[in-house]
């Protein structure tokens, strides 16, 4: 009886602990997906290009957090598992009485789990070029877009904005930021582009 209460105990404490895990997991990922943004979301939240941080971490490493917890808590659901080993087949072999069906029930449930743990890794990327003077962050052809539209006609013009160049305009930066860079007065582009300021 003493053993059975101390083994209650530990369930009790790995429940609690799994639980945890799992909210700071949701909590990292919410974190990630709302407040860290990937970079070329960041001009769209916070009005420019910044890179992010928070407790000294960008990103990237809360990311790896994220995924070192993911395995710990992967590890506490087999010790879970194995501490309850009994209660679970008790009530599987209640469930399921046919031991064929059984049978083939925790071989699909086993294959599906397998496939959700190691899928990812055999899974092939897209792949996007990025443009020649593409930050770190990897800014894309297609956020240059309207830029690529103009340029041949900025070529024809006879006026400052005609040195606007699509090697240095980024899909983050501000128009102020492609004048600056490319030494336009900011109002001569803002009248080519038809922007009031």
């Amino acid at each position: 009886m003493v053993f059975k209460w101390k083994q209650n105990q530990i369930n009790l404490i790995i429940d609690g602990i799994m639980m945890l895990v799992m909210m700071v997991i949701a909590g990292i990922g919410l974190m990630m997906k709302y407040i860290l943004v990937a970079g070329y979301k960041t001009e769209e939240v916070y009005g420019h290009h910044v890179d992010l941080f928070f407790a000294g971490m960008d990103r990237h490493e809360w990311g790896t957090i994220h995924l070192w917890l993911s395995y710990s808590l992967l590890a506490l659901l087999i010790l879970h598992i194995v501490l309850h080993w009994k209660l679970v087949t008790g009530i599987w072999l209640r469930m399921i009485r046919n031991k064929y069906l059984r049978l083939t029930l925790v071989a699909l449930f086993s294959v599906l789990c397998l496939f959700a743990l190691f899928g990812p890794l055999f899974v092939t990327p897209a792949i996007h070029e990025k443009t020649n003077n593409s930050s770190q962050h990897g800014h894309f052809k297609d956020q240059i877009g309207i830029f690529d539209s103009i340029i041949p006609q900025l070529k024809h013009e006879d006026s400052a904005v005609h040195h606007v160049q699509t090697s240095v305009v980024a899909g983050y930066m501000t128009l102020t930021e492609v004048a600056k860079k490319n030494n336009v007065p900011l109002a001569s582009l803002l009248e080519f582009l038809n922007i009031p300021e």
